[in-house]
């Protein structure tokens, strides 16, 4: 039985639309549906006329409101980073989709160690991209929207 999980989600340019995840169908063609026992989250946007891009940052928390770890996608120069914020055992992956699929992923289960798992992508200009966020044993956050 897996625990339930909160999550806050701040999405830079506005709040894009929700879309479940597990961990299970992260892989399929579109953004997957909901799961029987997602991360909660939510969302904040930031002013969209002072953003050329759309950055993503997702984060999960626990039951007991603890963060278990966050998701980023970087829209200047397509960076993708997973971030496990705690020394208990259950990793982090950060998903990004894009065109149809889940193209890139990154894991970091490092524990509350310096550093987090990080990817450099190569993504075209006002592509939509969706980020999720697994942590290990728990759940996985919604989908959320983000442009590179």
């Amino acid at each position: 039985m897996r625990g339930k999980l909160r999550g806050l989600v701040v999405v830079a340019l506005f709040a894009g639309t929700l879309v479940g995840a597990s961990q299970a169908a992260l892989a399929q063609a579109d953004p997957p549906p909901l799961d029987d026992s997602p991360i909660a989250s939510s969302s904040a946007s930031d002013d969209p006329a002072t953003l050329a891009s759309q950055d993503v940052s997702v984060y999960a928390y626990d039951s007991a409101n603890q963060l278990r770890g966050s998701g980023h996608f970087t829209a200047h120069g397509e960076h993708l980073y997973a971030c496990d914020e705690r020394s208990d055992g259950s990793g982090v992956t950060a998903y990004l989709y894009w065109n149809g699929a889940t193209r890139a992923s990154v894991g970091d289960s490092n524990g509350a160690a310096s550093g987090c798992g990080h990817r450099n992508l190569g993504i075209a200009e006002n592509t939509t991209v969706w980020l999720a966020v697994c942590v290990e044993g728990l759940g996985c956050t919604d989908w959320y929207r983000g442009e590179a």
